[in-house]
């Protein structure tokens, strides 16, 4: 854990905005996938295809991480990500079914940002900040249509002035312009601001290069190429930090 003493300390508190990404750091991401494509699995008769769920887990995640990879990089556009994630995933089954391929994606992003599942304490933590003031922002690479459905439907809307998506801004974290941007919508210097989240290479890495105060969330005690300001484990430290 890597809880430093604020040293910077202005007007008795050191930062006015916390910025957050959204996925894998207070929205559950892996566990609200699971569950919708648990739920597709059956409904869909998936079983047919594939000898248990686990296996079809595995191959749709092996398949969707590289093409968010790809997409992150501009390698491939937003519609062949969606598009190739689940017909990858059937062909390795032996099934070439596009229509079936493109069904269960238009589900699969109507089902998934309806789930409600947290990263632990993020609830209680938002509350926490909300209390002592500080303004609170969203920066996310995830899609416009779902990312304000996952906000409401699990109750962390209230909580936001602002969200900030890759799409709306045209440039995606880590780029460092996504990062000004929220700067100049928020009204905030960058001394002021906070940026929390999950991945390194484009929470961390971005925020540092905007000048911008970094919490890494790493509940496995991942390490990066640098030191980042702070680093936990659980979103309950946010509580000593600020």
């Amino acid at each position: 854990m890597n809880l430093k003493p604020i040293i910077r300390q202005l007007g008795g508190k050191p930062y006015t905005h916390i910025f957050f990404d959204l996925d894998r750091t207070l929205w559950d991401f892996e566990g609200n996938a699971r569950v919708t494509l648990s739920d597709l699995y059956q409904e869909f008769e998936l079983f047919r295809h594939f000898k248990t769920f686990d296996e079809f887990h595995e191959i749709f995640q092996k398949h969707n991480e590289r093409l968010w990879a790809e997409y992150r990089h501009g390698r491939v556009a937003k519609d062949t990500l969606r598009k190739m994630r689940f017909s990858l995933t059937l062909k390795s089954a032996k099934v070439k079914d596009e229509v079936l391929a493109q069904t269960l994606d238009v589900r699969y992003i109507a089902d998934s940002p309806t789930k409600t599942s947290l990263m632990p304490n993020a609830m209680e933590v938002m509350e926490y900040l909300r209390k002592r003031g500080y303004r609170m922002l969203i920066i996310t690479n995830g899609f416009n249509e779902v990312q304000w459905i996952k906000l409401k439907a699990c109750g962390l809307e209230q909580y936001f002035d602002l969200m900030l998506t890759s799409e709306n801004v045209g440039h995606q974290k880590p780029d460092v312009r996504i990062f000004e941007q929220a700067l100049r919508e928020a009204g905030c210097k960058p001394s002021r601001a906070l940026m929390v989240g999950d991945d390194f290479e484009v929470d961390i890495v971005g925020a540092r290069n905007a000048g911008i105060d970094q919490v890494f969330y790493t509940p496995q005690g991942d390490e990066g190429s640098f030191a980042p300001t702070y680093q936990i484990r659980d979103l309950i430290e946010l509580k000593r930090l600020l």
